[in-house]
């Protein structure tokens, strides 16, 4: 799921099958870098990472050490290896409100 944030971040958070591990947003907002945004996981049991990006349409997959994830509540594209990316569209507010692409929000 991706949620927008009052402070311009935009959340995303999934629920993972299985347990443990490591999970990390991957898109081409960070060039596809498998590792640059790694997600926490909350005390429910789901993935969260809040992220700035400049308003424009982002294609996204959540990744762990085994496999890689759509968001099924994102709309989709497919890809070119016959699969789908996740989609996000971030609003343009004002050119102020537009941080640095790609920046994690720790």
């Amino acid at each position: 799921m991706v949620e927008f944030e009052q402070n311009g971040s935009v959340r995303f958070q999934f629920k993972k099958p299985g347990r443990g591990g490591r999970l990390y947003l991957v898109g081409d907002f960070n060039n596809w870098d498998e590792t640059s945004h790694p997600m926490k996981k909350t005390e429910k049991g789901q993935w969260e990472l809040d992220v700035r990006l400049r308003a424009g349409a982002y294609c996204f997959l959540y990744r762990d050490e085994n496999s890689w994830y759509v968001d099924s509540e994102s709309p989709y594209v497919d890809n070119p290896w016959g699969s789908e990316y996740s989609v996000v569209r971030v609003p343009q507010k004002s050119e102020t409100d537009n941080p640095p692409p790609s920046s994690p929000k720790e």
